[in-house]
């Protein structure tokens, strides 16, 4: 009992943030309509509102900024489209972006009533505001508006020994579709200490990825070895490897263009071959989204009783729908894949093992819209107490349990 009550000490189970829970994404009371007024059909004629985001002292800081429609509700149509029905709550947030390093941001709002939101994750302050656009004339033309904000810092969660990161993102070298930079800057907007990239069989991003290392950020290197079974209903997983110096050891074929070809497995001693070598390289070996709510043999785990010493279970994926809400996927049925995988991850636990719980967003899309893969980052988190991993000298040993 005394090394589980260790283990959870040291790694916070999930940290989640109101990206999925749309009806508080406010910090006001909204009602949930079911008609609109200002659909956007792809009015030309906008206003581009923007401005300057500091702290109380007045120093620059990047944060997150959001365009939601006034007032909630299904989104049907859009540009003369139907929207899913699976999204159609989601697409209440119309537009999102990050201010830069100069505190600068900019939107661009067609005509109708919006809300703003400015936010820079769960230490600060989060502001709304309400805004008018009225119809532009002629309709090309573009109107601006200036609208500074200043954000306080509520919490300093690292006085207390918490540091909190994103384990588990995707950029455009795979199937994401941000830059590294463009995914280090979301990070940072979202308060994190830390973030990992994990494209799906790839290190191609690495390089501009170590560059955004700051004093207050630490990037970390990854891959989400992306598994293909060549047999007929059997699964061996897609896995998080972290932390290595280099991860094709366990390719089947490493340099083939395909790249969701490059580990093509047909037994668990090759997935075991894959732990192995994580740890031989002082990394850190985690399944990724064990049961996800799809007809996707590759990469729901089948082999629970065949592979040994992986040291986290990714128990929340910003990507899956969440415990409790409608499924995000075609079926539409509701699919508890995050409350499963905890619940595998506590029978470890009873049984005697040392495993982490990983809180992750499986990010391929900073913006968080609903047009794209995967949630902001800290759409899913995991929380380390009492290390700082940007000092960490043994940096893996941080997220192990």
């Amino acid at each position: 009992m005394s090394k589980k009550l260790r283990m959870a000490k040291r790694v916070g189970f999930i940290g989640l943030t109101a990206v999925l829970l749309l009806a508080v994404a406010f910090a006001g009371p909204m009602q949930m309509a079911e008609a609109r007024v200002n659909i956007y059909r792809g009015e030309s004629n906008v206003q581009t509102i923007h401005g300057r985001i500091t702290d109380e002292n007045g120093n620059p800081i990047i944060a997150r900024v959001e365009l939601w429609y006034a007032e909630l509700g299904r989104i049907t149509e859009e540009l003369g489209e139907e929207v899913p029905e699976r999204v159609q709550f989601a697409r209440n947030l119309f537009h999102a972006g990050y201010s830069d390093a100069r505190g600068r941001y900019y939107l661009n709002a067609p005509p109708g009533e919006w809300l703003i939101k400015v936010s820079k994750g769960p230490e600060w302050e989060v502001k709304t505001f309400r805004h008018s656009v009225r119809d532009i004339q002629p309709r090309w033309s573009v109107a601006s508006h200036r609208m500074d904000v200043t954000l306080r810092q509520l919490y300093h969660l690292e006085e207390l020994g918490w540091f909190s990161g994103d384990l588990h993102l995707h950029t455009w070298h795979t199937d994401g579709q941000d830059t590294p930079t463009e995914v280090a800057r979301a990070a940072i907007g979202n308060g994190l200490d830390f973030a990992v990239i994990t494209d799906h069989n790839a290190v191609d991003g690495w390089e501009e990825w170590l560059e955004q290392r700051t004093d207050r950020f630490l990037p970390i290197v990854g891959e989400e070895v992306t598994t293909g079974s060549l047999i007929k209903g059997k699964g061996w997983g897609h896995h998080l490897v972290v932390g290595t110096s280099t991860l094709d050891g366990g390719a089947t074929d490493p340099y083939t263009p395909d790249i969701m070809g490059r580990y093509m497995f047909r037994s668990a001693e090759q997935v075991q071959r894959l732990i192995d070598l994580t740890h031989e390289q002082g990394g850190v070996f985690a399944l990724a989204h064990p049961m996800p709510g799809r007809d996707w043999p590759g990469g729901t785990i089948s082999i629970w009783d065949k592979i040994r010493h992986f040291d986290a279970i990714e128990v929340w994926n910003g990507s899956e729908a969440g415990p409790h809400t409608r499924s995000l996927y075609p079926d539409d049925v509701l699919w508890n894949a995050s409350t499963m995988a905890t619940q595998v991850w506590f029978e470890f636990l009873n049984a005697g093992n040392r495993i982490a719980a990983w809180g992750t967003s499986d990010c391929h899309n900073t913006s968080g819209l609903a047009t794209g893969g995967g949630g902001n980052p800290a759409a899913g988190y995991t929380h380390i107490l009492e290390m700082d991993p940007r000092q960490c000298p043994h940096l893996c040993s941080c997220w192990r349990a």
